[in-house]
């Protein structure tokens, strides 16, 4: 038996002889000249293992047996060994070198011209045609045919590059109501939304969608809120709505001034009339009864009625019958009311000179800058007016722009010329000119045109963003040496065009098969700076003309203006200066006359009659009976003056604080009074706008509220006060 001592030395040795073979886990050691001097241990540096060359490709057997043995590639070397991997920590066998036979080629570049740009042959008639489908298709009830139809018109509108297919846009919102009308709500915003796709420019598809969506759907009040936003955000870009919207504002407001104005002269000169009566009747023999002068008064008063002398003076001849019986602030109220009465012709005529625009070359700019159906009309009226030798160069542009959309070239190329020739080194007509040579695959001459429009404008991204795609195309033609100048010269201008314009980072061109050309290069718009062309002076003169000879009758056009404002000075004057001497009173008690006159006893400027300063100031004069009796006059007059004042305001919001002696609340409550009666008169408005009438039933719903609240306001303080 071995002793204890010796059984760890025999299991030591036991498991020697019983283990495996193991690779060396110590690095073996490197000549002393590859160890790093003192200083921390180098990281292991990874070597590259050498890409395995492609195979080459392998022929078909009919290729191999057709082949002449002689020409025949000599065999291929049979691939290199795979080398074993490495071990963590051990270093790696250099690679085999790759014989040269079978290093990697680059394959040769494609040398096919690219297909030149597919210029648009269809128009109008391709439009209408699509268009007959849609609609036989909504006759039929057929929804996939309709679908199909209005992807159709969509894909017209893209490939011709129209902005707004209006006119289209607008027999679908028709179509959508009578979907609606047949209670398929869906349907109809379905339309509806087709409709704006098309027109997302115009604000009567924006107004039609959302009237989808309001039958469709009542209670989803964040749509309707965006539908509506969008509406208005279209309205006001849109110089037809803007220009339409702010002329009927205008002529409203102007017409509520003059109605204002009437209406305050007239209520003054009720609430005068006793008096001016009683001062009348002093002027005639005692035998003259006080009906026969007020009757006399009347006539005097309407003669320039019966002489046609307009509006204004007859108005002037009341102020001057009333201006001395009127408080400072009715005076001065009036006074400013009729001065602005005066300036309402050359007001109106301002007016439309900043408004006009239908029925004018800046309507027909607008029509050919958009695109479509109408733009056939805009053009032969931009063409009889450049034959005439009077278009601008707005006109011309636009016309040059049109025709490069729907594919006419050479109208294109011959208008942009002019239009050049109108505005030398404009950069849109030279990049106009530069798309007419891309189409024609005139690539030098389209490249000349584009870096001449650069030069002229800095900010345009569109002619640099064009010549990245002549530069695109032209590299496929190229010598393999010049190939990459031409595509560093396409990123680089098409990365300063994307500075300009970020929107332009994610524009796409179309598939190479069809490179068509509204989808291939950008055609600038003409600049919104660009004042439109509206023929505003001849108009203008027209309406002043007109409105002076309503107001002032057949006076030169400077009297016309200038005698009624003289008028207004000098009786508002005449007013102030006398201050109501030498004219009766209404007593403020009792309503009669305080006339120094009838009672040399008064007192200069006093406010009561005879009677009330015996009643009420000399305590003692009158019998009891007499006051009572005076008491009951007087609360029988103010009884009175509120049932006129109530009355006033039940017909004209206002006129009863007018009568009242409340003269600025009563001016304005009369003139927004006015302004709601003018809106819901004028709701198709004076102006002609496009299309349906969108805001109809907006401006009925203002006209309402504005109606009510006025009045409301007015005649419960009218009822305050009587309370």
């Amino acid at each position: 038996m071995l002793p204890l001592r010796a059984v760890p030395t025999l299991l030591a040795i036991l498991v020697l002889l019983g283990s495996a073979p193991a690779a060396a886990q110590i690095e073996p050691p490197r000549p002393v000249d590859e160890l790093a001097p003192d200083g921390p241990a180098p990281r292991p540096v990874r070597t590259r293992r050498e890409p395995r060359p492609a195979p080459p490709p392998v022929a078909s057997p009919v290729e191999d047996e057709a082949q002449d043995p002689q020409t025949a590639e000599p065999a291929r070397p049979p691939p290199p060994p795979l080398r074993r991997p490495v071990r963590a920590g051990a270093t790696a066998a250099p690679a085999a070198p790759v014989p040269a036979a079978t290093a990697p080629t680059v394959p040769a570049r494609d040398r096919t011209p690219p297909p030149p740009l597919v210029v648009p042959t269809e128009g109008d008639d391709a439009i209408l045609s699509t268009f007959h489908a849609w609609r036989d298709a909504e006759r039929a009830r057929d929804p996939r045919a309709s679908r199909t139809a209005r992807d159709r018109l969509a894909e017209l509108r893209e490939t011709l590059a129209i902005a707004d297919l209006e006119s289209v846009s607008l027999a679908l919102l028709r179509g959508a109501r009578v979907r609606a009308a047949g209670k398929d709500g869906a349907g109809a915003v379905e339309l509806a939304q087709s409709a704006v796709a098309l027109s997302p420019e115009s604000a009567d598809a924006h107004w039609g969608l959302f009237r989808a969506h309001l039958g469709n759907d009542l209670f989803d009040l964040r749509r309707l809120w965006s539908d509506a936003l969008g509406a208005a955000r279209t309205a006001l870009a849109d110089p037809r709505w803007s220009r339409g919207l702010l002329g009927d504002l205008g002529a409203t407001l102007l017409v509520a001034w003059l109605a204002t104005a009437l209406a305050a002269l007239v209520v003054l000169f009720l609430r005068s009339a006793p008096s001016l009566i009683h001062d009348v009747h002093h002027a005639f023999p005692r035998g003259v009864s006080r009906w026969q002068a007020g009757a006399l008064l009347i006539l005097v008063l309407l003669l320039p009625w019966a002489f046609r002398m307009g509006l204004l003076f007859p108005t002037l001849v009341l102020f001057a019958a009333v201006t001395l019986y009127l408080e400072p602030k009715e005076r001065w109220l009036l006074a400013v009311l009729l001065a602005g009465a005066c300036l309402v012709p050359p007001l109106a005529g301002a007016l439309v000179q900043a408004t006009t625009f239908a029925g004018t070359p800046a309507e027909d700019v607008l029509q050919l800058e958009r695109g479509g159906l109408e733009a056939a009309g805009a053009a032969t009226h931009v063409e009889a007016r450049l034959s005439a030798g009077r278009a601008t160069y707005s006109e011309v542009y636009a016309l040059a722009h049109w025709e490069f959309r729907r594919g006419k070239l050479e109208g294109a190329r011959a208008h942009a010329d002019r239009a050049l020739a109108l505005r030398p080194g404009d950069a849109r007509s030279q990049t106009l000119l530069g798309n007419v040579a891309f189409a024609q695959t005139r690539w030098p001459e389209a490249i000349a045109a584009y870096i001449k429009a650069s030069e002229a404008d800095p900010t345009l991204p569109d002619p640099l963003w064009n010549v990245s795609r002549v530069y695109r195309r032209r590299a496929r033609t190229v010598s393999d040496d010049a190939v990459g100048a031409e595509l560093d010269r396409a990123q680089n201008a098409a990365a300063a065009a994307q500075r300009l314009d970020e929107r332009l980072i994610t524009r796409s061109d179309p598939p190479e098969s069809r490179p068509v050309m509204n989808l291939t290069v950008l055609s600038p718009a003409l600049s919104r700076t660009e004042p439109p062309i509206t023929d505003g002076l001849e108009r203008r003169s027209r309406v002043s003309a007109q409105l002076a000879q309503s107001l002032v009758g057949n006076l030169e056009p400077g009297a016309a203006l200038l005698l009624p404002l003289a008028g207004v000075v000098v009786l508002a004057g005449l007013g102030f200066v006398r201050g109501g001497k030498g004219v009766s009173q209404s007593c403020s008690k009792c309503g009669r006359a305080v006339c120094r006159r009838c009672d040399p006893e008064l007192v200069e400027g006093g406010h009561l009659c005879h009677q009330c300063v015996n009643v009420y100031t000399r305590r003692g004069k009158v019998a009891p009976m007499a006051k009572v009796n005076k008491e009951m006059e007087v609360r029988h007059h103010q009884a009175w003056v509120s049932r006129w004042a109530y009355g006033l305001g039940l017909v004209w919001s206002g006129a009863g604080h007018l009568f009242t002696g409340v003269p600025v609340r009563g001016a304005l409550h009369a003139f927004v009074f006015a302004f709601a009666i003018g809106v819901a008169l004028n709701r198709e408005g004076l102006l002609r706008t496009p299309g349906l009438s969108a805001g109809t039933l907006l401006w009925v719903v203002l006209a309402l509220v504005l109606l009510a609240a006025t009045w409301s306001s007015s005649l419960r303080h009218l009822a305050k006060e009587r309370g």
